[in-house]
């Protein structure tokens, strides 16, 4: 009886608590109050305004079972206001097993390099784990960045924006394994002040997620490598759209080994994609280059000093070219579709060209970022029933299964008449 009694207590986990805080009831300072929490607790943050003036770390320690959660109230109605206006980021968190979700960070000061959101550090010591990221909104990082996070395993950002930086970065990621990034947005309503950057991705991202997000006209690249490659790298379903004219690359990875699919590239006069390393080693781990629509004056695909790439099922709409540093024996062409003249392209690559050249016709409307197909039986489509089965994605740009026999080439699946998925905007694949 007594063994049975030690196991029940041992087995017993205490509930955490729920707190609730008003901008009226703050004892103290909210950050102070998130430092008190215990595995299980649960801070929930009424809608107003919250002033942030100290620039606290904050420190959250839950467990795997009891996370500890800071959220606003009623699912992200209303959302709670942390507003900054001094030379501090907003909010540094440290620890692991914690959610935050459903709050605004505002930032109304004048101070450079401020982090709305910062987790984590550049110290080896302060590893975050286990921790979700969801629905927080971060506005007015002058030359800041919204949201860094350093350090981590098994991160969850999702469904979180970054709006109006004023020549600041959205998101910055380094030293993160295991990770997921997925349904964010960056994008701007001030035009004379763009974003600067997008999706920064620190050294090194490894076996992570990046799916579904939205970069939405910034000065600077969308998404971009800094400082190393990044390794098993699954980048998917993105949007990244560019009206500045700036020589940066829309999108520049450095990879050891990973997937591109299924995202949809639109950039002025600039390479729109690129692949490639610092280094000039060949790599063992394959880097795949599938199903995505690219629209642009310039460059569509550069591919430097990289081996084992396989490029298929992509539509290029573009003024420009496909170029590789390159030879045939370490690039792989099918089935892609491309606006250009393939005279004008080396043979390996033009070989893996569809035999239709893709043109403004093959699109609902490319003038308007519709890039589904348009199909019509009785015509031929550089697009639909083109594609390579053996290299094909499972799920098109709508997440939506992809034709088992003979996909269609580019981001989109032709299912019907009609695009069945979001409509192209700036924000449209945030939840």
């Amino acid at each position: 009886g007594v063994v049975v009694l030690l196991m029940v207590l041992c087995c017993c986990e205490i509930e955490g608590t729920d707190i609730y805080v008003s901008p009226t009831n703050v004892s103290n300072s909210l950050s102070e109050m998130m430092n008190g929490l215990k595995a299980g607790d649960r801070l929930i943050v009424l809608g107003g305004n919250y002033e942030m003036s100290t620039g606290d770390d904050v420190t959250l320690n839950g467990s795997i079972n009891r996370p500890i959660i800071i959220t606003g109230k009623d699912n992200g109605v209303n959302k709670p206001n942390l507003i900054a206006s001094n030379s501090k980021n907003i909010l540094n968190v440290f620890g692991s097993n914690w959610i935050i979700r459903n709050i605004n960070l505002l930032y109304s000061g004048n101070s450079t390099n401020v982090v709305g959101l910062a987790v984590g550090s550049d110290s080896q010591l302060d590893v975050v784990a286990n921790t979700i990221i969801q629905n927080v909104t971060v506005s007015g990082m002058t030359y800041g960045i919204g949201m860094q996070i350093e350090n981590g395993t098994n991160i969850t950002v999702i469904g979180n924006e970054i709006v109006n930086t004023q020549r600041g970065d959205g998101f910055g990621f380094k030293n993160l394994t295991d990770s997921t990034i997925i349904n964010n947005l960056v994008h701007t309503t001030d035009t004379t002040f763009p974003n600067n950057k997008g999706f920064k991705l620190g050294t090194p991202i490894t076996n992570t997620l990046i799916q579904d997000n939205v970069c939405y006209n910034t000065l600077d690249s969308c998404f971009l490598s800094t400082e190393g490659p990044s390794n098993n790298l699954t980048f998917t379903g993105n949007f990244a759209y560019r009206s500045s004219s700036s020589f940066s690359t829309t999108i520049s990875l450095e990879l050891e080994g990973g997937i591109i699919s299924n995202n949809i590239i639109v950039s002025p006069k600039t390479t729109a994609l690129a692949i490639y390393t610092s280094t000039t080693h060949s790599f063992f781990n394959t880097i795949s280059i599938v199903h995505n629509t690219i629209n642009n004056d310039n460059v569509c695909l550069d591919i430097k000093n990289q081996s084992n790439v396989i490029v298929a099922n992509n539509a290029f709409f573009c003024a420009g070219f496909i170029q590789a540093s390159n030879d045939e024996s370490s690039v792989y062409f099918y089935n892609n579709a491309y606006s250009g003249n393939p005279s004008n392209l080396p043979f390996y690559m033009s070989k893996g060209l569809s035999n239709e050249t893709l043109k403004t016709e093959s699109f609902m409307d490319a003038s308007q970022n519709n890039f589904y197909p348009v199909y019509n039986s009785n015509s031929s489509n550089a697009l639909v029933l083109a594609g390579n089965v053996a290299y094909s994605a499972r799920m098109d740009f709508n997440n939506q299964i992809r034709n088992k026999i003979a996909p269609t080439v580019g981001a989109y699946e032709y299912l019907y008449s009609i695009n069945p998925g979001w409509v192209v905007s700036s924000n449209f694949k945030t939840f």
